[in-house]
């Protein structure tokens, strides 16, 4: 029976926020193993370099490139204040009515030099990355995308790389 003071290691993995709940994201080559003794506090490994050509499905990397097209969607979607879930008219499945929150997200295709990758980035990335917000589109799409300055800038970015559901292409979820 797991209690408090089980101790876990784990190799290639990441956490994140999955609408109010951590989720554990188990890389390619990673593992999750119950530890046999007691184990210190191990530091954060940042993600591996990568090229766009070299990267598989499942990985967590880091890549260097530059933004060479946004794809002009609607760049928002309501989502709940509390958990950030999906809001479906006026409703949220965990918090029920609520007023829901403009968040923003934004996909494009990244050139390394090496290759070309959608990439998709959520809430505060996004708006980090355009210098815009989700309260700032006020329904018309093309003007939303003209303030967009970012295409042919250089950048870093990481996340976890999957097969898109819709394209059955390789795409980064930042």
């Amino acid at each position: 029976e797991r209690g408090i003071s089980d101790a876990y290691l784990m190799a290639n993995c990441f956490v994140k926020d999955n609408r109010g709940e951590t989720e554990i994201i188990i890389g390619k080559r990673g593992a999750i193993l119950k530890a046999d003794r007691e184990i210190g506090v191990v530091e954060e490994r940042k993600p591996a370099r990568a090229n766009i050509n070299e990267i598989e499905e499942g990985e967590f990397v880091e890549i260097r490139g530059c933004f060479v097209q946004v794809f002009k969607r609607s760049p928002v979607y309501l989502g709940c204040p509390e958990c950030n879930g999906k809001v479906v008219d006026g409703s949220c499945l965990k918090h029920g009515k609520v007023e829901p929150k403009k968040n923003l997200i934004l996909s494009g295709l990244m050139d390394d030099g090496s290759g070309v990758l959608r990439v998709v980035l959520f809430r505060e990335l996004a708006e980090r990355i355009s210098g815009l917000k989700g309260e700032d589109f006020t329904g018309d799409i093309e003007e939303f995308y003209k303030k967009i300055h970012f295409l042919g800038k250089e950048i870093i970015t990481s996340g976890r790389v999957k097969k898109s559901e819709f394209s059955g292409e390789l795409e980064m979820i930042v």
